[in-house]
């Protein structure tokens, strides 16, 4: 009788790789342990955290507001910009970066009448200059959405939810690897398993986050003045 011999076959990790932009220039800094990235559902921007060791390369200089785009098995599924960096006396260096979400963070005053999510979203991204991606048609305009000096992620999360109670579509914005996305959870639906076998393991101070500014902005439909 023929015998089956299984071979078990190391597992390959895909390749990693975090690269910054300075100037210009791009280059893959040191990393001391984990990269970590956060997501979570609604309402907090996407956060990557790394360690970098500092070196005398002045082409490894990097500062706030500088690009970081993480990949994995060579393809960007992070980007964002450094917003803060920490230094201690062994000149290891804590690194945290934010994708575009975090710039929904600045407050407006805003008045949209008979817009949709979607409508709202993108005159945001245009307001702030960001970019976007694919958006679902949210199918249903608001009547009217008033919000003096709130967060632009307020201002889309308001209008999101007033589509979910009128509609019953629920409708998630992210950021994909630098582009915001408005999708409805019935078209994100993933056939993948993940299980303990499937699952990877990711696992002196300045800033800029708090940087923010105010202004006013008024949006109406010429047809219902």
């Amino acid at each position: 009788m023929a015998s089956t011999q299984i071979v078990n076959e190391p597992f390959k990790m895909p390749p990693i790789n975090l690269v910054i932009e300075h100037n210009g220039t791009s280059f893959e800094p040191p990393i001391k342990g984990e990269v970590t990235i956060e997501w979570e559902r609604t309402g907090t921007p996407g956060k990557l955290t790394f360690t970098t060791i500092k070196t005398n390369d002045p082409g490894m200089s990097f500062l706030e507001g500088d690009r970081v785009t993480f990949y994995y098995d060579n393809k960007a599924v992070f980007v964002g910009y450094v917003f803060t960096k920490r230094r201690d006396r062994e000149h290891h260096i804590e690194v945290t970066c934010y994708d575009q979400l975090r710039y929904l963070k600045n407050k407006f005053s805003y008045i949209f009448v008979n817009k949709s999510a979607k409508n709202i979203l993108q005159a945001l991204a245009k307001d702030l200059g960001l970019q976007t991606g694919s958006l679902d048609d949210t199918k249903y305009n608001i009547p009217t959405i008033s919000e003096e000096n709130a967060e632009a992620f307020d201002i889309i999360l308001t209008a999101i939810e007033e589509t979910l109670v009128n509609t019953g579509e629920m409708y998630v914005l992210y950021d994909n690897a630098g582009k915001l996305e408005l999708k409805n959870c019935a078209n994100m639906v993933s056939d993948a398993i993940i299980v303990d076998t499937t699952a990877q393991n990711f696992d002196y101070s300045s800033s800029i986050d708090e940087e923010t500014y105010n202004s006013v902005v008024l949006y109406y439909d010429p047809q219902k003045v």
